[in-house]
């Protein structure tokens, strides 16, 4: 059997040229959304172990190391803001704080001999406005929150 070969009919010219021109915006946008979710994820996760970090400091036992007249409140926070400032967060705009789990706005101080033992949460905010640009009212900005609970039971490091 002999096969006829058949002539690409001659009114499909341009044909990729408009299926690219349909599907190149979607493409783009697809490619940008991923980027942002991505930069997202990534400025999520070095939220959270900056929690970690600092929560840890603050469950250490910081007598021989933490210089004298600073509180231990002040320098986990301290700590929190340099390593996200390290990372390229505006330093302005991070907020830590240490308050008890199931008191929210309640400060938790490590240093009170009467929160021994007890369960506190650092808590870190940043605005997501400089991560995703958007038209958000200014007096309500959407926030990234990265949270971790840890016990003030001021253990030793052994190496």
């Amino acid at each position: 059997m002999v096969r006829k070969r058949r002539k690409p009919p001659e009114n499909r010219r341009g044909t990729a040229t408009v299926e690219f021109a349909v599907m190149a915006p979607l493409f783009f946008l697809m490619l940008i959304g991923l980027l942002q979710g991505g930069r997202l994820f990534d400025s999520q996760a070095v939220m959270t172990q900056a929690a970690r970090d600092g929560a840890r400091l603050g469950s250490m036992d910081r007598s021989e190391w933490l210089s004298q007249g600073i509180a231990s409140n002040d320098k986990v926070k301290q700590d929190v803001q340099n390593t996200l400032t390290a990372a390229g967060f505006d330093p302005d705009k991070i907020d830590v704080f240490i308050e008890f789990p199931d008191q929210p706005g309640a400060e938790f101080d490590l240093d009170d001999p009467a929160n021994d033992l007890q369960l506190f949460e650092l808590r870190i905010e940043v605005p997501l406005t400089p991560l995703v640009p958007s038209d958000t009212d200014a007096d309500n900005p959407l926030k990234m929150v990265s949270k971790v609970v840890f016990r003030n039971a001021k253990s030793t490091i052994v190496q």
